[in-house]
Order: C-alpha cells, then structure tokens, then sequence
C-alpha cells in the first residue's frame, strides 16, 4: 500500500496522544456526573417553556442532558485542561 509520503507517528507520540485522551475523558465525565446530581436538584420551571413549545417531559431533560454535555465538551475549559494534561 503506498503511503503518498505520510509517514506513521512513532509509538511515543500515540501513547501520549492516548494518555492525554484518557485524562481528558476521565475528566469529562466527572465534570458531566457533577452536573448531572446538580441537575436533579435543580429548578426545572423552564420545562414550562418545553410544554408549551410541545416538547414533552422526557425529551426535554434529554435537552438539558445533551446541552450541559455539549458545555463542556466545546467550552474554553476545555483547551485549559488538555494543556494541562500535556504539561503534567
């Protein structure tokens, strides 16, 4: 198979891209565990403004879930904390 001059990256750049990703996922999903027992005692007087627009119920908390998620997987927090990870 040709390889048009794209060479592989050794196995030390892999294993670090792949330790970076592990701390960044863990770190992720504590931050979104976080906010999801925070949710489930938050107010939820906006799911009004989900009835009205006939969004029910379930699918509604699916929006806070899916938004709260996106916050924190495309926020600034982000980059700081992958550097941070490449630095430790």
């Amino acid at each position: 198979m040709e390889n048009y001059g794209v060479t592989t990256p050794t196995g030390g750049i892999v294993e670090s891209v792949r330790q970076l990703a592990e701390s960044y996922a863990r770190r992720l999903v504590a931050q979104i565990t976080l906010r999801k027992e925070e949710m489930a005692v938050d107010d939820t007087g906006h799911y009004l403004v989900y009835e009205v627009l006939g969004v029910s119920r379930e699918d509604g908390a699916k929006i806070d879930d899916y938004q709260n998620r996106g916050r924190f997987l495309y926020r600034r927090k982000c980059l700081e904390l992958c550097e941070e990870s490449h630095r430790g």
